[in-house]
């Protein structure tokens, strides 16, 4: 009885009172979440009783909405619940996967809290609607249009399969599968995860928690319509064992690592990739001498100015006046690729015409999305960083 009144209390609350509703699920959504998961191993009936109280940030105007009011808006075509996950909301609505559904105004739940998505396993539906990530299997979403999409891409895959395989092949085992993308729009490159098996996030989450038994079957979707396809075809027309070819491949691989928030599996090495890139780094004149030789080592100049990170901002600032350097604002509009974000990808278009770049960003000026890119689409171009 009691259990029954607490449930029906809080239906109430969330029918009647929304904003008190939503401040307890601020305090205590997750206890309701991990109850829904823990009842696989209870055997009690716990996801039917809590799931029609459970919130979820929406792509729908950036507020919470429980999964009853996500079904009651789904489109007549639409089969399944669409969710990302990601640390926040800004970094889950620059994922690529997200580009083909905003493009197409699909609601997508956001998933931020890590027992996110071990709850939304646990339910595998609502009311008959599949749940789906964005970013594990194929995104088929059955309307004309899609299919169209689809035919045009297995024609592509087909052109281009002697190129498919040999990017499969250079990887090795670091990928289960390499596909041209359907889902992608002005995005070069993402990484998904297979059907069957953990997702990418379910892996990082697994690897935190010392248990990186579970391993997610990376696939790598490219996107043949990106100018970096056409390049990557005119590499490979080349010399498929080509050092360049071979470089290519893995800047893909690790710009999608990076995009979805995964550290490359060498940074040491991936940083020398990358030292191929003209860059100066600011730095404030405090800066430890073992960042600086650091610095020095990838190739960069290294300019020493002022006290604190903002002088040394501002002197790049004054280069990149005196060079006609474009600017980019990650704290504006870019999250940069170094482990803890996704690259805003809409500045690629920008970076085969320009001879400078200034990409004032903190810690980890060269190893950054930025600077892959610029090296991918031209190789002479001169990075301004700040550290």
């Amino acid at each position: 009885n009691l259990e029954k009144n607490i449930l029906k209390t809080l239906e109430r609350t969330l029918k009647n009172e929304r904003e008190k509703y939503e401040k307890f699920w601020t305090e205590f959504g997750k206890s309701l979440k991990i109850g829904i998961y823990n009842s696989i191993y209870s055997g009690e009936n716990t996801a039917d009783k809590l799931k029609d109280l459970l919130l979820f940030l929406s792509s729908k105007e950036g507020k919470l909405a429980t999964l009853k009011e996500y079904v009651s808006r789904m489109p007549e075509s639409q089969k399944e619940i669409y969710y990302a996950t990601g640390t926040d909301k800004a970094t889950i609505e620059k994922l690529p996967q997200m580009e083909l559904l905003r493009e197409k105004s699909i609601e997508v739940l956001y998933l931020t809290d890590p027992v996110d998505e071990f709850t939304i396993e646990t339910l595998r539906e609502y009311e008959g609607k599949k749940f789906h990530s964005i970013s594990r299997g194929d995104l088929d979403l059955g309307d004309a249009e899609s299919e169209e999409a689809k035919k045009e891409t297995e024609d592509l895959a087909k052109a281009n399969d002697d190129l498919i395989k040999d990017v499969k092949e250079t990887l090795g085992d670091k990928i289960a599968e390499v596909k041209l993308s359907q889902r992608l729009r002005s995005s070069a490159v993402c990484l998904v995860a297979d059907e069957a098996g953990p997702s990418l996030s379910m892996e990082q989450t697994f690897a935190e928690m010392n248990n990186p038994m579970f391993k997610a079957r990376r696939i790598l979707e490219i996107n043949p319509h990106h100018e970096l396809f056409a390049k990557l075809q005119k590499v490979h027309a080349a010399g498929k064992d080509s050092e360049e070819f071979k470089d290519y491949c893995d800047l893909l691989y690790t710009q999608a690592l990076l995009i979805e928030g995964i550290l490359p599996e060498n940074p040491v090495a991936f940083a020398a990739k990358l030292a191929g890139v003209k860059a100066t780094v600011c730095m404030p004149k405090v800066t430890p001498l073992m960042k600086i030789n650091r610095t020095k080592a990838l190739g960069a100049e290294v300019v020493l100015y002022g006290d604190v990170f903002d002088d040394a901002l501002q002197r790049a600032y004054e280069i990149a006046a005196e060079t006609g350097a474009t600017i980019v604002h990650p704290f504006d509009d870019l999250t940069v690729a170094t482990g803890q974000g996704s690259i805003a990808m809409e500045i690629v278009k920008e970076l085969p015409t320009v001879d400078y770049i200034l990409v004032p960003i903190g810690g980890g000026g060269l190893a950054s999305g930025v600077s892959t890119l610029a090296k991918l689409l031209n190789p002479n171009i001169h990075v301004i960083g700040v550290e």
